[in-house]
């Protein structure tokens, strides 16, 4: 009984030294300052990018080095630029459809031959994107016609957000609500005049890369037993 009590002392007393405290932000990244932050040992953590508060729960020190941290960094800064070339690859089981590969692309190219079984690899199209730190970005382009002549390829490339997010082994971005894909035309009916309609093919995603990464950051099957795939190549630029 009386370690039982002693317990809840225990419990009462630390609970009782424990403080809430509201911070609103004037100029940081409501995100990247939150996700900074989580590495100090606190009893709760909350934040709202509408409101641009972060909350946080913890002892008077533990508070005190977490004002100190969001004071520091929550200063006025030059927006950075950042770049993103995306390659679409489409990868074929026949070995007499493929084209130029960059030589950027060599690393990728081997892996995915030893990883799948294709013996082919074209680029369908490639995307260079440059957009402001936090903000969002499209691109669309048309791409060659079918194989009569008849239609053409639509792609399309873009993201929510893309931020530089802190990082002790880099420069690392943080992409939310990627999408990338293609209409692409398959036909319905033949004859002297053929129907035609569209297909999207590609894929959403969320995703965290290094600067200079080649990440294959999605697959996606094509009409004719050919493969779609995304290499996104990151980086910061002046």
């Amino acid at each position: 009984m009386k370690a039982i009590l002693l317990g809840l002392m225990l419990a009462w007393s630390s609970a009782a030294q424990e403080q809430a405290k509201i911070f609103e932000l004037k100029y940081g990244d409501v995100h990247r300052i939150g996700e900074m932050i989580r590495i100090f040992p606190n009893g709760g953590l909350l934040w709202d990018e509408s409101m641009r508060t972060i909350s946080v729960k913890g002892t008077a020190e533990q508070l005190k080095v977490i004002e100190e941290a969001i004071q520091r960094f929550d200063v006025p800064s030059a927006t950075q630029n950042l770049e993103f070339t995306i390659y679409l690859v489409i990868a074929s089981p026949d070995p007499g459809k493929g084209g130029g590969m960059p030589p950027a692309l060599d690393s990728v190219v081997k892996q995915m031959s030893e990883t799948f079984s294709f013996k082919s690899f074209r680029i369908g199209e490639t995307f260079l994107i440059r957009s402001r730190d936090g903000k969002t970005a499209e691109a669309s382009s048309i791409g060659p016609f079918t194989a009569d002549g008849q239609n053409t390829i639509f792609y399309q490339c873009k993201f929510n957000s893309a931020r530089l997010i802190p990082d002790e082994k880099g420069k690392k971005f943080r992409i939310d609500g990627l999408r990338i894909g293609m209409k692409m035309p398959y036909k319905t009916s033949g004859g002297a005049d053929p129907k035609y309609q569209y297909a999207d093919i590609g894929f959403n995603t969320d995703i965290d890369v290094r600067e200079g990464q080649k990440a294959v950051v999605g697959k996606a099957n094509v009409i004719g037993g050919e493969t779609m795939f995304a290499v996104l190549v990151p980086r910061v630029v002046d």
